[in-house]
C-alpha cells in the first residue's frame, strides 16, 4: 500500500487518493445480456436505468463475444439513478467494438484499390490547440483482418485559426481546395476518404501486398461513441474491452468510447474501471472529470491521442494500468506533446500512480500538466516515449519513488520539472542513451516565469527539489550527460530561484570514468546550467544548490539497448535490488512495439519531424 511522504525540506504531507466508492453488495437486480428479455447492450442498460430511477442498485451481465452497437444516450438524472450504483461486467471475452464488417463482395475493384459507399460526412473537428495537420483532425479507421490501415488525405483544405496558444485560443476553419485522386495517392496499406458529393465519393483502400482477403475481414469504425454515461455517479465498468471507436476530439477531449463528462458538467464520481481496454479510439482513449475514481488492471493503448487524460478530478487512484503506443494520430498530424501524452492530467488533485506502465507513446509518457496537486507515482515504467514524465506548472508536491524512466528520445527527455513546487524522486533508475544534440538531461529543473491564462489561475511559488539513491546513467550513444537546470534569459524566461537537494545518488557515464563533472556553464545555451556525469562540491552555482555523498559507479544493466534495466549479478548495485523496480521489456510488448514503429511511420529518433499530412 501507498504511503503518504513526509518532505524533509518543506514537509508536506501527500495524501494517498482512496478512489471509488461503490457498494457492489447493494445491487438487487441483475440483468443479462443476451437474454429472451435484453437482446442487446442497449435494451440492458434501458431496463437497468428504469431500475436504478427507483433506486435499485444494479448489475448487467454481459456474456462473451463481439458487439457491435451503440448504447444511446439515457437521461441519468431521472429519479435516483444518477447516484445508485451500477454494474455492467463481461463474463469471459467481451468485445464492444465501434466497428462494422465490410464484406469484401460489396467493395469495387478499381485496379489495385477497392472502393466502397461511405454513408457517413464527418467532416473535419479540432480546436485551435490540436496539429496543424489535417489527418490529426479527422477519425477514420480500417481495418484488414484486426490490423490497421494508415489514412492518407484524400480532400485537401487549408486550415486556419491553429495556433496552440491558451491565450489565443479561438475557431478552427476549414477552406476546401479540391481533392486527390485515390489511385495517385494510396499506396499498399493505406486507404482515404472522399465525403464530398460526387461520383469520386466513397472510401478507398489499397491492400498490402499479398495480403490476403475474405469476405468477413474488413471492419470499419462507424460508431463515435459506444457507451453513454454522462452524469452517472457510482459506476464499476468490469472486463471490457471497448475499440475501434471513430470518435473525434470535441467536448475538449471527453467525447470517447465511454463518455463520462464534457469539460466540467455533468461531472461522474465514484466510478471504478476493472479489467477494461480502450484500445484503437480515433483520438483519446478516455478522459476524467469527477472526484473518487479507480482505474485497476486496466489498458488504454493504440488511440490516436492520449490513453488517459482528465479535466479537474481529485481523489484519482490507478493501480497497474498500461497507457501504450497512443498519440500516433495526433502526432503523424505534427503533434508533438503540446497537450497529449500516454496520460495526460490537467487540474487534478490527490492522484495517487501504482505500478503504472507507459511505454512508446509518440509524445510524453506521463504528464501531469496546469495547477496538479497532491501527486505520488510509484513503482512504475516509462519507457521509451518522446519525453518520458513531466510535472509543469503544478503546485505539487509531487513524489515519485521506485520509477524507471529511460529511453525518452527528447534532447531532455528523461524526466522534466518544469515552473513547479515541492518534487522528490527517490530509489529510480533514469538512463538515456540519445543525444540528438549532443548532450542529454536526465533531471530536467526549468522556470518559465509563464505569463498565460493557465499560469494566471493561481500564483506557484518554487519548490525544493530533492534527489535521494537514484541511478542516474547515460549509454555509450551519450558523449556529455547532465542534470539540467534550464534558465534561459530569454524574454519570457525568468530566473526564479530554485532549490535542488540530492544526496547518495549514483552517476555513471559510459564514456568512460575519465570524463571529469562539476556544475559548469553550458555556453551552447544562454544562462543554462548543467551537472555533468559527477558532481562535486566546487559549485558555480547558487548555494540553493548541493549534492551529497555522489558516487560514480557502473550500474551494469543486463542490457540496456533492449530495455532491461534489471542489474546484472555482477553489478554492484545487485544486493541492493529490492530497492528498485527492476524492469525488462518483454517479448510481446516489444513485438508490439517494432510493429507499432513500422505502421505509425514513428522514428523514435527522429520524434519532432512527423510526417505531417
Amino acid at each position: 500500500m501507498l504511503l503518504a511522504f513526509l518532505f524533509a525540506q518543506a514537509e508536506p504531507l501527500v495524501p494517498v487518493a482512496t478512489g471509488a466508492k461503490v457498494n457492489e453488495a447493494a445491487v438487487r437486480a441483475t440483468i443479462y445480456v443476451p437474454s429472451a428479455t435484453h437482446k442487446t447492450i442497449q435494451k440492458g442498460i434501458q431496463a437497468a436505468q428504469r431500475s436504478l430511477t427507483k433506486g435499485i442498485a444494479t448489475r448487467i451481465v454481459i456474456s462473451p463475444g463481439v458487439y457491435r452497437e451503440s448504447a444511446a444516450s439515457i437521461d441519468w438524472q431521472q429519479g435516483k439513478s444518477a447516484n445508485t450504483a451500477l454494474v455492467i461486467e463481461g463474463r469471459g471475452q467481451v468485445v464492444w467494438t465501434g466497428a462494422d464488417v465490410f464484406p469484401l463482395s460489396k467493395w469495387k475493384r478499381e485496379g489495385s484499390m477497392y472502393k466502397h459507399p461511405w454513408p457517413h460526412q464527418w467532416g473535419n473537428f479540432a480546436y485551435s490547440w490540436s496539429a496543424k495537420g489535417l489527418v490529426a483532425h479527422r477519425s477514420e479507421m480500417l481495418f484488414i483482418n484486426g490490423r490497421p490501415l494508415t489514412q492518407r488525405i484524400l480532400e485537401r483544405y487549408k486550415i486556419g485559426g491553429i495556433v496552440q496558444d491558451p491565450d489565443n485560443a479561438g475557431k478552427v476553419s476549414y477552406q476546401f481546395t479540391g481533392a486527390r485522386s485515390p489511385s495517385e495517392v494510396l499506396k499498399p496499406g493505406e486507404f482515404g476518404v472522399i465525403e464530398r458529393p460526387g461520383p469520386s465519393k466513397g472510401i478507398y483502400f489499397c491492400p498490402l501486398d499479398g495480403q490476403v482477403l475474405k469476405d468477413n475481414s474488413i471492419e470499419i469504425s462507424v460508431r463515435r461513441n459506444l457507451l453513454d454515461l454522462r452524469g452517472k455517479s457510482k459506476v464499476v465498468l468490469r472486463n471490457i474491452t471497448f475499440t475501434h471507436t471513430a470518435n473525434d476530439d470535441g467536448d475538449f477531449g471527453a467525447n470517447n468510447a465511454v463518455r463520462f463528462a464534457i469539460a466540467g458538467k455533468a461531472r461522474s464520481n465514484d466510478v471504478l474501471i476493472d479489467r477494461c481496454k480502450i484500445l484503437w479510439s480515433a483520438q483519446t482513449g478516455l478522459h476524467i472529470d469527477g472526484n473518487r475514481w479507480t482505474i485497476r488492471d486496466s489498458e488504454f493503448s493504440f488511440n490516436g491521442g492520449s490513453g488517459l487524460a482528465s479535466g479537474k478530478s481529485k481523489d484519482i487512484l490507478w493501480e497497474r494500468n498500461k497507457t501504450n503506443f497512443n498519440v500516433w494520430r495526433l502526432w503523424r498530424g505534427g503533434e508533438l506533446g503540446y497537450y497529449t501524452g500516454g496520460f495526460k492530467m490537467h487540474e487534478t488533485s490527490m492522484h495517487t500512480v501504482s505500478g503504472h506502465q507507459a511505454i512508446g507513446n509518440c509524445t510524453m509518457g506521463a504528464w501531469w500538466d496546469v495547477h496538479c496537486r497532491d501527486v505520488t507515482i510509484e513503482n512504475a515504467v516509462l519507457v521509451g516515449n518522446a519525453a518520458n514524465l513531466q510535472f509543469e506548472l503544478c503546485e505539487g508536491p509531487f513524489y515519485a519513488n521506485r520509477l524507471v524512466v529511460a529511453g525518452g528520445r527528447a534532447h531532455d527527455g528523461q524526466l522534466r520539472l518544469w515552473e513547479h513546487g515541492n518534487t522528490w524522486l527517490t530509489n529510480s533508475i533514469v538512463y538515456s542513451d540519445y543525444a540528438g544534440n549532443g548532450s542529454t538531461g536526465l533531471y530536467n529543473l526549468r522556470w518559465f516565469g509563464r505569463n498565460d491564462v493557465h499560469s494566471k489561475m493561481a500564483k506557484i511559488a518554487a519548490g525544493v527539489n530533492v534527489t535521494k539513491s537514484n541511478v542516474f546513467a547515460a549509454g555509450p550513444n551519450v558523449p556529455n550527460f547532465g542534470l539540467i537546470d534550464d534558465i534561459r534569459g530569454s524574454e519570457w524566461y525568468s530566473r526564479e530561484p530554485m532549490t535542488y537537494r540530492g544526496s547518495d545518488n549514483i552517476f555513471w557515464s559510459s564514456t568512460g570514468p575519465s570524463f571529469k563533472s562539476k556544475w559548469i556553464k553550458d555556453e551552447g545555451r544562454t544562462g543554462e546550467l548543467a551537472l555533468r556525469a559527477i558532481p562535486v562540491n566546487d559549485w558555480m552555482v547558487p548555494k540553493t544548490y548541493s549534492e551529497k555523498n555522489p558516487r560514480h559507479l557502473d550500474p551494469r544493466f543486463i542490457d540496456p539497448s533492449r530495455h532491461d534495466y534489471r542489474f546484472s549479478n555482477s553489478s554492484p548495485l545487485y544486493k541492493y535490488r529490492g530497492d528498485y523496480l527492476q524492469f525488462r521489456l518483454n517479448d510481446e510488448t516489444r513485438r508490439q512495439w517494432e510493429w507499432f514503429v513500422k505502421w505509425s511511420s514513428y522514428q523514435p529518433d527522429r520524434w519532432n519531424e512527423p510526417p505531417i499530412e
